[in-house]
């Protein structure tokens, strides 16, 4: 997560959802419908709040209703529910159907998830690391190998520190000397990050799941996503031709074209950026352009409605009715 601070709010990290986006974009044979999505959005919503019994209980009334299909990002979803919720039996449950009937291979993730640090002396866990593994190497026989392990480290790193955060937050505050040390190890590591992309991206070009995997794509969106303003400028317009070109989503674009318009003090057109107002506490948008049609912009995209998407972060949303001419 990158964090950017000022006397009035911080930007939210969108990263765990970006996460969770390459995974629905990656299953092709499970297509959810609009009532899917906000009951999948429901659940999510529980696990926002710290109530991950009920989350995990709402995940298990999703399956039940699609006769136990789903995207394997919810699987994935409720699983780190019921293991934050003390059922590790549940949890890999989800897991197992994830990995052995969806082939999810997102080993790095698995591995930096603290959410999932309860199932780590469980002796199913090395199973399950053992088919993800399994899934990965198959997924990657006819990719780039040098570049997806070098790619695999940068996600680690660009990772592992964020998924730290909201524990540090918890334990001592925003405000505190262990959050800025994060932050400064943070802001290191992704400048050493930084470099090793930019070079990738001007050797080879934007690359795609085809040469690189899902996981891999990814990260060269996060790294730059991550990056100066200067440097999201500058390779906008290589995103840009590789979403054109397929080797890269929309809505990696659609999210780094917000982020950069938030960074020069303009409407963001997507509605992806959010803040945390220091004053009143809580989770708002940044100002967003021709906001009654945003949802067209993002349907367009493939993201989300804005209510659904707004739960994620505890906001109350509304969208508001276009003005009369």
């Amino acid at each position: 997560m990158q964090v950017f601070k000022n006397t009035m709010a911080r930007i939210i990290s969108v990263t765990f959802f970006l996460v969770l986006n390459s995974a629905v974009i990656a299953q092709k044979k499970f297509v959810p419908d609009e009532k899917y999505r906000r009951h999948a959005a429901r659940a999510f919503g529980y696990y926002q709040e710290k109530k991950f019994l009920q989350s995990g209980l709402s995940y298990d009334s999703l399956f039940n209703r699609n006769k136990g299909e789903g995207l394997k990002s919810d699987k994935y979803n409720a699983a780190c529910s019921w293991a934050l919720a003390g059922n590790a039996d549940k949890a890999f449950f989800y897991l197992e159907s994830a990995a052995k009937k969806d082939k999810w291979s997102n080993l790095s993730h698995l591995l930096v998830d603290a959410d999932l640090n309860s199932l780590h002396e469980d002796k199913r866990w090395s199973t399950l690391t053992g088919i993800v593994k399994a899934n990965k190497e198959k997924e990657e026989e006819k990719l780039n190998k040098p570049l997806v392990a070098q790619l695999d480290t940068i996600y680690r790193e660009d990772q592992g520190d964020r998924m730290k955060m909201e524990e540090i937050q918890k334990q001592y505050g925003w405000k505190s000397k262990e959050m800025d040390s994060l932050l400064t190890k943070m802001s290191r590591q992704d400048s050493m990050n930084l470099v090793k992309v930019k070079t990738i991206i001007d050797k080879y070009g934007w690359l795609g799941p085809d040469q690189i995997g899902e996981q891999g794509a990814t990260t060269l969106f996060l790294v730059i996503q991550h990056a100066d303003s200067l440097t999201q400028v500058s390779y906008a317009p290589l995103l840009r031709q590789a979403v054109k070109s397929g080797k890269a989503k929309p809505q990696d674009l659609a999210l780094l074209e917000d982020r950069i318009f938030v960074r020069q003090g303009k409407k963001q057109i997507y509605g992806s950026q959010v803040r945390t107002n220091i004053e009143t506490g809580k989770n708002e948008f940044f100002p967003i352009e021709d906001e009654p049609n945003v949802n067209k912009r993002r349907n367009s995209v493939g993201l989300q409605p804005l209510e659904d998407y707004a739960k994620f972060f505890g906001i109350e949303y509304t969208l508001p009715k276009a003005k009369k001419k």
